[in-house]
């Protein structure tokens, strides 16, 4: 008669009532603030309305890098894919560049003096501060005590001193158990050598020489105007052509053009050109015939 039935309703209730409670009290935490939950791919974070907010970063960096994707897939088309427009040619331009050397002695200076060179001056300065190591440094830890298997199959307890036995020197119980290393002591001198001054005859690049004009003056290479030709001469010539295109939707834009290109459209400036281009060059030309 003392024993509690199997089925009691009120502990059942109770006990329902309970986790009910503790139910709504998690929901509450929920909601008031960010609950961190770990996942596969990452951290998130949740609340009543946290997961969207994550949802929608995520979204939007996604977007982005699609946007940016797009963007740089037409800049790119738009930079090498050729289009055709109509175009005049407003003008053209040429320049023509030469660079003269002359053979001369000058002075220079410097750690090392190249072959005929003549000396003019030398001394010793600070070339670096040079590491050196001077030394070495000795650092040893002791060991946590243990216990070490004797030859004679005794079990001694070993401390940081060593293995307390009167047949062993204290000098070899520390080298043996001790770890020990070495580093080296580095100190830093400094490293003097010879800095000379010195003649050389060489060759020297001089002032470039230009010549420009439009397509109304032939082009020409500038006027030399060394008369010592022994000790001058022509290092480089560069021979730069282009012409200024007036497009009705895009504007005026300015392309480096080809020798035989130029030559073709001086004979239509001003005219009205089919001209098949990219944002680098220019591919191909079709103008209307000359008109007298």
């Amino acid at each position: 008669s003392n024993k509690e039935p199997k089925n009691n309703p009120f502990k059942e209730k109770e006990q329902k009532k309970k986790e009910e409670s503790e139910e709504k009290k998690e929901k509450e935490e929920n909601h008031e603030g960010l609950l961190k939950k770990s996942h596969n791919k990452g951290v998130l974070y949740e609340s009543s309305s946290g997961m969207r907010i994550v949802n929608s970063q995520v979204w939007l960096g996604r977007t982005i890098v699609v946007l940016s994707i797009i963007l740089g897939i037409s800049f790119l088309v738009k930079l090498f894919l050729p289009s055709e427009s109509i175009v005049r040619v407003k003008e053209l331009n040429w320049v023509r560049t030469t660079q003269p050397e002359e053979y001369r002695e000058v002075e220079e200076e410097g750690w090392d003096v190249p072959i005929n060179a003549r000396v003019l001056k030398s001394e010793s300065r600070l070339y670096e501060m040079k590491p050196m190591v001077v030394g070495y440094r000795e650092e040893c830890v002791a060991p946590k005590n243990t216990f070490r298997r004797l030859p004679d199959t005794y079990f001694e307890a070993q401390y940081a001193e060593g293995l307390q036995r009167e047949d062993l020197k204290n000098t070899w119980q520390n080298r043996h158990h001790e770890k020990c290393r070495h580093y080296p002591v580095i100190e830093t001198h400094p490293e003097y050598r010879m800095y000379y001054e010195y003649s050389i005859w060489k060759w020297v690049d001089l002032k470039p020489l230009v010549a420009k004009g439009n397509e109304n003056v032939e082009p020409h290479w500038p006027e030399w105007p060394y008369t010592d030709l022994e000790n001058h001469r022509v290092r480089t010539k560069k021979d730069e052509r282009k012409g200024t295109f007036i497009d009705e939707k895009q504007g005026s834009h300015t392309y480096k053009v080809t020798i035989d290109q130029y030559n073709y459209l001086s004979k239509y400036v001003s005219k009205h050109c089919k001209i098949t281009w990219n944002y680098l060059n220019i591919k191909e030309i079709d103008c209307e015939p000359a008109t007298a």
